[in-house]
């Protein structure tokens, strides 16, 4: 499946996308099929239905890149919401980075 593919139609999956998207983007990706959803608030809660970590990808000098699978509530407007979306991402990696300590 292509990358237009992947993004024209409904969404096929957590392992389509990294297998599709992802690893010919960047590489081999260390898959780490993690729930995060338990560290959301209650108010991250009302936007946000699940948030997973599908892995990370350590081909980089910077340091690794970590790539999430956000589903939101229904009804929510994606523009409106995007700072809880980011604050609820930026709160997993918090918590991802205080896990391997």
């Amino acid at each position: 499946m292509g990358f237009k593919d992947v993004f024209e139609n409904d969404y096929p999956g957590a392992e389509v996308i990294t297998q599709s998207c992802f690893e010919p983007a960047f590489g081999s990706i260390q898959k780490a099929r993690k729930s995060l959803t338990e560290n959301l608030s209650e108010g991250d809660r009302l936007i946000i239905k699940d948030i997973f970590i599908l892995g990370s990808s350590a081909n980089f000098s910077f340091g690794d890149m970590n790539f999430f699978d956000v589903t939101i509530q229904d009804k929510v407007d994606i523009a409106r919401s995007r700072v809880i979306i980011q604050r609820a991402v930026r709160k997993a990696l918090d918590n991802m980075k205080a896990s391997r300590k």
